[in-house]
């Protein structure tokens, strides 16, 4: 199965990125954004389970579709990422790669049955930094993002009375939006990402949401654990006709992770 595939592939380059980190990183701890002291790359892969709540499109078939956090033991719903992380003293590139396996109900008013779905994309950003600023126990520093999301969305649906369908569609997505990374004395570290993108040019979404709130806690200047919590709200552009492919809604749910730091 194509979700098997991309678990196996992320935890193949994050052992291997983990191992070389543990050898090269610099004893001393390093702060995250922004730093002077060279570049400094972490590689953090992410899983956890996903809800769903919206409406699809797939071809002719068309209604609402849903997956809660509490389904999560009965059918497979889940997203795995690997992000890439690198700054310098003020500039910074971020990359997400991203995949959400998605199994849910579907109706659309006549038709019960189920929606079985993947959204594959990858994020590159690039990022300016300000700051840091002190407060006492803790410092901030903010960045802004910019680049573009390429996304690719398959879906199937069956339905016991109206039949079955598939389809696939692929787009980009501009992307605009920002970071605050808090770093405390003790060692722990929040970072909140927010970003918009899509605004209807070309084949990209009406808009796309996303939020990231993370909590990371330093084991070694080499490793961190961290959790928290992932949102994507997905409006795609209007299709007309009685064919198309969609996904308008909200995905979310916790996530935890392990980054390996290289610096």
């Amino acid at each position: 199965m194509r979700h098997r595939f991309f678990f196996k592939w992320i935890v193949s380059i994050s052992l291997g990125v983990g191992l070389l980190g543990t050898v090269r990183a610099a004893p001393e701890d390093v702060a995250l954004y922004p730093n002077d002291e060279g570049w400094v790359w972490r590689f953090a892969p992410i899983f956890g389970p996903q809800s769903y709540d919206g409406t699809v499109r797939v071809e002719g078939l068309r209604g609402d579709a849903s997956a809660s956090l509490s389904d999560i033991a009965d059918r497979a719903t889940f997203q795995m990422a690997l992000l890439v992380d690198g700054h310098g003293e003020r500039m910074g590139v971020f990359f997400d790669l991203s995949y959400l396996a998605l199994n849910a109900d579907y109706y659309d008013g006549t038709h019960a049955g189920n929606l079985s779905a993947s959204l594959l994309s990858f994020d590159t950003l690039g990022s300016i930094g300000f700051g840091p600023w002190d407060m006492g126990t803790t410092s901030s520093g903010f960045e802004l993002l910019g680049g573009g999301r390429w996304n690719q969305f398959n879906s199937d649906i069956e339905t016991k009375s109206a039949g079955s369908a598939d389809s696939s569609r692929g787009w980009v997505d501009p992307v605009v939006g920002g970071r605050i990374t808090t770093n405390f004395d003790f060692p722990l570290r929040v970072e909140v990402r927010s970003d918009w993108g899509g605004f209807g040019v070309g084949s990209a979404t009406d808009m796309t949401w996303r939020f990231f709130g993370l909590a990371h806690y330093k084991v070694d200047p080499a490793l961190e654990l961290f959790g928290g919590y992932r949102i994507t709200t997905i409006q795609s552009q209007h299709q007309d006709g009685n064919r198309g492919t969609a996904l308008d809604g909200r995905i979310s749910g916790p996530v935890i992770g392990i980054t390996f730091i290289l610096g």
